[in-house]
């Protein structure tokens, strides 16, 4: 079975490391690869050759609505 490496950059949601996981197919390890990657971005490699790149997108926490009034009590 071919063996593939998933890296991860250091980020805000984790340190940089590599992955090394076998999977019968590119498509097999891209399933492996998206539940391994589901908080942070990764590369997926066969070998030297970078087969994807997995983006996530965060959403941003929704901001607190500051109010002020022109009323005094």
């Amino acid at each position: 079975m071919p063996v593939y490496q998933l890296h991860f950059d250091e980020d805000e949601t984790g340190l940089a490391r590599r992955l090394e996981f076998t999977a019968s197919d590119s498509s097999e390890a891209l399933i492996f690869a998206h539940k391994e990657a589901r908080d942070r971005n990764a590369q997926l490699y066969l070998d030297d050759t970078r087969l994807c790149t997995i983006r996530r997108v965060r959403s941003q926490p929704p901001r607190q609505a500051h109010y002020s009034s022109a009323l005094s009590a």
